[in-house]
Parts: structure tokens; sequence; C-alpha cells
């Protein structure tokens, strides 16, 4: 798995009103998120997290270069949006290919977690839920 943090969205990013550096953290996630790189994913996101939320901005989680979920990375996830729920910073999984998509379906993830279908959806949502 290679994670990179990216603060700006893409140039192709369709909202009229593109949020700024303060408003938002893209963390892109790749490869295959399993047992083994999950103290990694937690770091990574929780240091996004408190970034984002010393900004009272929002965190996009980029999914589309991950090609493998396992339950521990779900696991992450989810602590990571009680996390985000805890700090008021509204948090969205953004892009997820088919396999990913599937495993958000069948565990019911799909309900609890705000999900786009594309990276440019999710830059461009004018808000994303925090569940209290």
């Amino acid at each position: 798995m290679n994670l990179s943090l990216t603060a700006d969205p893409p140039a192709r990013a369709v909202d009229p009103r593109p949020p700024t550096h303060a408003e938002q953290k893209i963390v892109e996630l790749h490869g295959e998120i399993d047992i083994t790189e999950v103290p990694a994913l937690r770091e990574r996101l929780n240091l996004a997290l408190d970034a984002t939320a010393e900004r009272h901005g929002r965190i996009i989680i980029d999914l589309t270069g991950v090609t493998f979920l396992d339950a521990s990375g779900l696991a992450v996830l989810i602590g990571v949006q009680r996390r985000a729920r805890r700090l008021h910073v509204p948090m969205c999984l953004a892009a997820p290919g088919p396999q990913v998509r599937r495993i958000l379906r069948i565990t019911g993830l799909d309900r609890s977690l705000v999900i786009h279908a594309t990276l440019i959806a999710a830059i461009s949502a004018r808000r994303m839920r925090t569940l209290a």
C-alpha cells in the first residue's frame, strides 16, 4: 500500500467554488489494505484527521487505487469515522472500486459511511454529513 496525502483538489474538479487548502484534506490510498498495512494506515489517517480538525475542514479518503480491503482495513475506516465524529470533522470515502464497493455493501457500511462514486463528486459535495 502506498499512502499519500494531498491537500488541494485535482485541477479537474468541477465545483464552481473549489474548496481551499484549509477546507479539506484528501488522503489517497493505493494497493491492498490488509492486517499488515493497518498500523501505518491508522497512523496516517489519524494524522490527517488531526490536521483537518485544526483547520475545521473535511477529510476525503480516496479509494481509487485500493484493490483489496479486508476486515482489519474496514475496522480502521470505522475507527477513523468515529474519531472524525468526535472531532466534528466531516469525512467521506471516494471512488471505491467494484470489489471494495461490494465489501462495503455486504457489511452494511455503505449505509453508515458517506461514499461518493468518484473523487470529483466528493470534492464537489457542498456538505458531508457528520453523524452525531
